[in-house]
């Protein structure tokens, strides 16, 4: 599974609108630089994050990854885009047995711009559980080739 969530290129396949994802600087094993896009409907404008991934595994063998944003001159602003905020966000998957593993996600943006909070909020509410959905149906699915 953490082979998985470590492969950007392969995110867009379980990870809802998301259009790509690219690692600009990998600071360690641990740590690294990640660009994320995001589509939105017309009319309005994709969103683009920069943010950093620290993965830490516990002494009770819990993965987690922990994701905010980040300035980087790597990724500057684009004018086509509008550069979303991740004030926080964590994977944690946790060993139950041989092939089993619980897997939550948290998720605390502000994808910026005009949009109505009700939009917004809908997204925010929905976007960890389809991307748990997303993740187990690549999970279950041999990787195409």
């Amino acid at each position: 599974m953490k082979a998985v969530i470590d492969d950007a290129a392969r995110q867009p396949d379980w990870v809802p609108y998301l259009k790509e994802t690219r690692v600009p600087h990998r600071e360690s094993d641990t740590e690294a630089l990640l660009y994320s896009r995001f589509n939105a409907p017309w009319p309005a404008r994709d969103r683009d994050f920069v943010y950093q991934s620290i993965v830490s595994r516990g002494a009770d063998g819990v993965v987690t990854y922990r994701l905010r944003s980040l300035q980087s001159g790597l990724m500057p602003p684009r004018d086509e885009y509008i550069r979303a905020e991740l004030m926080a966000g964590e994977y944690r998957l946790a060993p139950l047995a041989p092939n089993r593993t619980r897997v939550e996600f948290m998720l605390h943006a502000d994808p910026r711009g005009h949009l109505p909070l009700w939009i917004v909020n809908i997204v925010e509410r929905s976007f960890p559980f389809d991307a748990l959905v997303g993740l187990r149906r690549v999970l279950i699915r041999p990787a195409e080739k």
